[in-house]
């Protein structure tokens, strides 16, 4: 199948848009988990407080690899430029 310029520019920016909604999701994660890490003040919760503690790591390391490769940068400034309306509509809530 070929596709246009302006068909194959449209996928770009849902990549873009895509990776914008992944950042959101692990953010979201992150503060759940550290929500609960905060709350916990009884020893029998530890298990839950190690297991929440390696989510916080796992996905610290996951925004660490998108935020230092320099291409995955770019698609979220593009996502950011070409859709500001769009950037806050995947967060989870």
């Amino acid at each position: 199948m070929i596709r246009n310029e302006a068909e194959s520019g449209g996928d770009s920016l849902e990549l873009c848009l895509s990776l914008q909604a992944i950042i959101y999701w692990l953010l979201s994660v992150m503060y759940s988990s550290l929500e609960k890490i905060s709350d916990m003040t009884d020893l029998s919760e530890l298990s839950g407080e190690v297991e929440d503690s390696k989510i916080v790591t796992n996905c610290r390391k996951l925004l660490e690899y998108f935020l230092t490769d320099t291409f995955l940068k770019a698609l979220l400034y593009v996502a950011s430029m070409e859709a500001p309306s769009k950037a806050y509509k995947n967060i989870p809530t």
